[in-house]
């Protein structure tokens, strides 16, 4: 039965988008990030001075890196997600939103780890490269090639700052990502199959077609076509 990994609501008939995620939860993250942005997008200065317990917080995320570092990773992911999610970030630290995905991932708190970067998704849109690298790990950990491959195309349209590519590097890169996915899968043309999903890449960062639900559509239709299955 298929289930939302944020709200928890179930059906068979419950439609659920690639995030694993409802509409419903989409909405509200929508209206989140709305609210959140009139904040986010305050001048450091202003945002600095306007959270009087920014100096406690990053003392405390210090104290949970360390325990982390001893393995305590249950102990360092509830700090970070009180001081995120609960009272609010405040200062501007990106390396420190990453970490708490990075807590969950290394303690195999998969579910968790996805759930939050659906959140930093409406929150911090800017970090939308890392987000999906760390979804891309995340499925690959989960042994889910299929959706693995479909989200790989999308890490490289964008830059490392979460914007649009102008041209397409790093061919060699994806090419050896994609090649390791697609062993995992049934695809018996491996070579063709990436030069084909490189062919797809270049042709939405030359056409300037910024519409990433475009490219992720023909990815889909890729894997159908292909009758793409996990090993």
């Amino acid at each position: 039965m298929k289930q939302c990994i944020k709200c928890e609501k179930s059906g068979i008939f419950l439609k659920l988008y690639n995030d694993r995620i409802c509409k419903n939860c989409i909405d509200i993250g929508i209206r989140k990030r709305k609210a959140w942005n009139s904040t986010v997008l305050m001048s450091s200065r202003r945002f600095l001075g306007k959270c009087k317990n920014a100096d406690s917080q990053f003392n405390r995320m210090w104290s949970a890196i360390s325990e982390a570092e001893k393995g305590n990773y249950n102990y360092a992911i509830e700090i970070y997600r009180k001081i995120i999610f609960d009272e609010k970030l405040g200062f501007l630290g990106d390396s420190h939103l990453m970490k708490l995905i990075d807590f969950c991932y290394k303690n195999q708190r998969y579910d968790e780890a996805w759930k939050y970067l659906q959140e930093y998704k409406m929150m911090y849109p800017h970090l939308i490269y890392k987000i999906i690298n760390y979804e891309i790990k995340i499925l690959k950990k989960e042994k889910k090639y299929i959706e693995a491959i479909s989200f790989l195309p999308r890490l490289y349209v964008y830059d490392i700052n979460g914007f649009f590519k102008d041209n397409f590097d790093n061919k060699d890169k994806f090419e050896k990502e994609a090649r390791i996915i697609l062993k995992k899968t049934t695809s018996k043309e491996i070579d063709e199959n990436i030069k084909y999903l490189e062919y797809l890449i270049s042709n939405f960062i030359n056409d300037k077609e910024y519409d990433i639900f475009i490219l992720s559509n023909y990815v889909r239709v890729f894997i159908k076509e292909a009758n793409l299955k996990n090993l």
